[in-house]
Formats: C-alpha cells, sequence, structure tokens
C-alpha cells in the first residue's frame, strides 16, 4: 500500500537552487537599489573547449562536457562527449551517463522549454555534472564562494552529506554575510533535521535583523525547531518602515501569516498572507496554497499561480482539482526542482500508484528522493509497492527490507503491514496476505480503511481468489459513503471507471 501524501504541515524555508539560476531573482539582488553583478562568464565553457582540443584525455573531456551540460550549450562538447564513449572501457560509469546524456540532450537540443531541468532518468547524471563544474571553477579561483554552493548543493543530490556540509562550510568561511550563502545554508541544515544549527547560523548573523530574505526564515525556522522566533518584532518594523518594495518583503509576510495561523489568529494571518501575495516568489504561492486549504478569504490570483517554477503549488492545485495527469506533469518538475528533496518525491510515488496507473513513475519519484536520503522509510515503501506493481516481486522485497528500525510518525504501521500483505500476496502466500491487511485495516483510522480495503481487494483479484468479486462491491460501498476524491480515484484506478 502507497503511503498517503498528505498536505502536511508547511514551513516558509528557502528554496535551494545553483546559483546560476538566480541573477534575475530579487533575494539574489543584494541590497535593494545596488545593481545586481553576478553573471555567468560564457569564456569559461569556452576556454575548456580550448583546453580539451589542446589536451585530448579523459580529464578534459570530462570537464568539457560536465560544462556543456551544465550551461546548457551541449552542442559546441558533443566531440569531447562521443571521446568518453569511444573511451568507454577506462570512464566511470559516472562519467559514461554524462557523455551519454550530453549526446541525447544535443539531438533533443530546442525540443524542450528554455530553462527546463533534465527528465527523472537523468537527474543523478546532471548532479555529477555539476560536481565536476564546481570543481573545475574551483581549480580556477578557490576563493569562488558561488560554486561552493553549487557543489553543496549537488552532493546534497547526491547523498552525500558529509561532503555538502563541507562545501557548505567553505562558502560561509568565504562569504559569512552573503544573503545567499546563508539561505542555502540554512536549507542545507533543514534537510539534515538540524533545524536548531540552520535557526543558530541565521540569529547570530548581524545582517539579519536588517534584511527581509534572513528575517523570512528566521522566523520560519523558529518554528520548525520548536523555539519563540525572536525577529517578529522587527520584521514588522521593516514592513512598516516602507524602505522594501513588495517583492523583498514577499517572504517576510508569508512568514509571519503562517505564524498568525498556527497562533489561532486568523484575520491578522489572512492580512500577512494577501500581503505577501502582492509580488510573490513561486516559494510564497506555495505558502498561500497551503494556507487557503485552512483560512477562508486568501485568493491566489492567475498572475501568482503564473509565477515562474510554481510547480509545488500547481501540483497541488491540480491534485485538489482532480486533474490527475497535470499533477503528475508538475510533480514531475517539481521532484526535478527540489531532487534533494523528500516530499515531492513522496507526492510523486504516491500520485503514480494511486491517481494515475504508472508505477515507473513512481519508482523514478522514489528513486530520486532516495539517492538524497536512502533511508526514508515512505520513499521505501512507495518503491516497494511500485516495483512490485511492476512484477518486480525480488526487488520489491530487497527495499522492504531496508526499512528498519522504529517507524517515523510519517509512516504509521498500518501501511507498513499493508505492504507486506501486498508482498506475501505476490509471493503466493494468501493466506499470510490475508492476515496482514486483515490487522492493517484493522490499525488504520476510519478514514482511512477503505483505501487498504482497496489494496487489499486488487491483491484477491491479482491473485484470483474466490473472495475477489465480493470484496471489490465491499470496497465500492465503503468507498462511496467515505466520499473522498482522491479514494474514488483509487477505486477507477484498480477496478476501472465504472466502480464508483
Amino acid at each position: 500500500m502507497s503511503a498517503v501524501a498528505g498536505d502536511q504541515e508547511r514551513r516558509l524555508i528557502p528554496r535551494w537552487r545553483f546559483t546560476r539560476e538566480l541573477p534575475r531573482s530579487a533575494e539574489f539582488a543584494g541590497d535593494p537599489g545596488k545593481t545586481n553583478q553576478f553573471d555567468p562568464d560564457p569564456r569559461f565553457l569556452d576556454e575548456k573547449v580550448i583546453e580539451w582540443k589542446e589536451r585530448r584525455a579523459i580529464a578534459t573531456a570530462a570537464d568539457v562536457v560536465a560544462c556543456g551540460v551544465t550551461t546548457g550549450r551541449v552542442a559546441i562538447v558533443e566531440e569531447a562527449a562521443q571521446f568518453l564513449l569511444d573511451h568507454g572501457d577506462n570512464v566511470t560509469p559516472s562519467v559514461r551517463q554524462l557523455a551519454e546524456y550530453a549526446l541525447r540532450s544535443s539531438d533533443a537540443e530546442g525540443s524542450e522549454a528554455e530553462g527546463e531541468l533534465p527528465f527523472l532518468s537523468t537527474t543523478r547524471t546532471y548532479a555529477i555534472s555539476e560536481v565536476r563544474m564546481a570543481r573545475s571553477r574551483l581549480t580556477r579561483d578557490p576563493r569562488n564562494m558561488l560554486a561552493y554552493l553549487d557543489l553543496s548543493r549537488a552532493y546534497a543530490i547526491l547523498g552525500q552529506r558529509s561532503q555538502a556540509l563541507g562545501a557548505m562550510q567553505n562558502a560561509l568561511r568565504l562569504a559569512p554575510d552573503h544573503r545567499y550563502a546563508l539561505r542555502a545554508a540554512a536549507r542545507l541544515f533543514v534537510h539534515i533535521g538540524e533545524p536548531d544549527r540552520a535557526l543558530r547560523l541565521l540569529v547570530e548573523n548581524a545582517r539579519t535583523p536588517s534584511d527581509p530574505w534572513l528575517l523570512a526564515p528566521a522566523i520560519a525556522i523558529a518554528t520548525i525547531a520548536d523555539k519563540p522566533p525572536r525577529f517578529v518584532r522587527r520584521a514588522h518594523e521593516l514592513i512598516e518602515r516602507r524602505g522594501f518594495g513588495p517583492q523583498d518583503l514577499t517572504e517576510v509576510h508569508g512568514a509571519i501569516g503562517t505564524l498568525e495561523y498556527y497562533a489561532g489568529r486568523s484575520a491578522k494571518a489572512r492580512r500577512a498572507f494577501r500581503s505577501s501575495l502582492i509580488s510573490p516568489t513561486e516559494n510564497v504561492v506555495a505558502q498561500a496554497r497551503w494556507a487557503r486549504g485552512r483560512l477562508a478569504g486568501i485568493d491566489i490570483g492567475e498572475e501568482a499561480w503564473n509565477v515562474p517554477r510554481s510547480y509545488e503549488a500547481l501540483c497541488w492545485r491540480a491534485v485538489e482539482d482532480g486533474a490527475w495527469s497535470t499533477a503528475t506533469q508538475y510533480c514531475s518538475q517539481w521532484v526535478q526542482d527540489e531532487p534533494f528533496s523528500s516530499r515531492p518525491a513522496i507526492l510523486g510515488s504516491y500520485i503514480g500508484i494511486s491517481l494515475v496507473a504508472d508505477p515507473s513513475f513512481s519508482e523514478a519519484c522514489a528513486r530520486v528522493g532516495l539517492q538524497a536520503d536512502s533511508e526514508d522509510q515512505t520513499l521505501l515503501n512507495n518503491l516497494t509497492v511500485a516495483l512490485a506493481y511492476q512484477g518486480k516481486v525480488d526487488d520489491a522485497d530487497a527495499t522492504f527490507r531496508k526499512i528498519t528500525g522504529e517507524l517515523s510518525e510519517h509512516y504509521p504501521k498500518y501501511i507498513h503491514l499493508a505492504t507486506a500483505g501486498l508482498l506475501e500476496f505476490r509471493r503466493g502466500n494468501v493466506v499470510a496476505g490475508r492476515a496482514l491487511y486483515e490487522e492493517a485495516q484493522q490499525r488504520a483510522p476510519r478514514e482511512r480503511r477503505s483505501r487498504v480495503l482497496i489494496y487489499w481487494t486488487r491483491e484477491e483479484l491479482q491473485a484470483g481468489t474466490e473472495r475477489a468479486a465480493k470484496m471489490v462491491s465491499e470496497a465500492t460501498e465503503l468507498t462511496a459513503r467515505d466520499s473522498d476524491a482522491q479514494t474514488i480515484r483509487l477505486l477507477e484506478v484498480f477496478f476501472g471507471p465504472s466502480s464508483p
């Protein structure tokens, strides 16, 4: 049984992207009124190409291909990519994947939307290319703080946490007061389960009280760390001072709105969220979408929905609207945008199994998430189900065995039992499978029992048991009483559209 991807608690913590994607963003612009001086130098790749042509070696070819992939200029590195493939016996699998990706991208160049990230299966290859690119930049300039930030994110995507932390610490040593470095470091610390460390970094920095882009995460992360936020009054002072434009205050308004919501002050929360939507980031749009399901009177205009990279918000809106294929599309983009985060991967792995009957999509999403966090129990569970539904029972069993230790609060026992029941059915052990599903249904909360029954019934049908037809009727009747849109959709996915 796939773990249900709930619209869980959400805090407005910073997004974390590669620095080349940020020059035009308000958060990366520095102090208001000053010109942003960051501009990727196109000569860097050109120099790498010249170096490769002068010294045709695997190392120089790998560097030039990595630079071509990360800058999107893959056409001019085709020769180097082919050179790597021609010497395939002497290159590592990751470098070979990088070369294959470069050639595929060159063939398809111009067919994808501008700025679109690689598809799910290439996430690892893309991160590896970022590592090589960042290392090349650091060889050229050992004090390149931006290269360290990119190196840290690439390592986080690959699940290499100690390396990600090391690169981030180098970035902070080089620029301890840099706004984006502080925000990225805070995001990394939250990602690895150290919100106290993230909060301490922001609270102790002298820049935070005067910078709304640092005040916002300081307020948000304080609630994650279960600490009283220290800068709420200061945030209100910056808002009232009117020295910042709405694009600089959007996340502060969103963080305050979330704080007011959790404090039960609905009117103040609504006012704050409305202010946050004047000139929002896509992160604020996602927070407002989350809040509007809990607070009446928060209207998100079409202009806000169209803020670039609003994949998370648009994905959840599609789920709410029952636009399942659209949800899949936006979830794919969200997973690619935040491949180090478990949240989009969990939602995608759930959607593929339960809402669109595409277990291969579930598998892809789960594997991207597990690459960054190999012990996430929910992702391991959903990958198990996706593999079992594709007939890969041995792989599913091996994956399920990786779920060890005490189950987390986000991965309830009844789901674990139901997935164990699925595996028993797929091994031909019907009696054992029934016992596990029965216990799962007893343990499940009332509103989830119909889902357990639907998953169980699918296995009875798969096994061709005498109870299957009757159980379909029981599941249909129970689901009709629950009248939950996603449960009804699950019933349709498993048993056809004629079973509302």
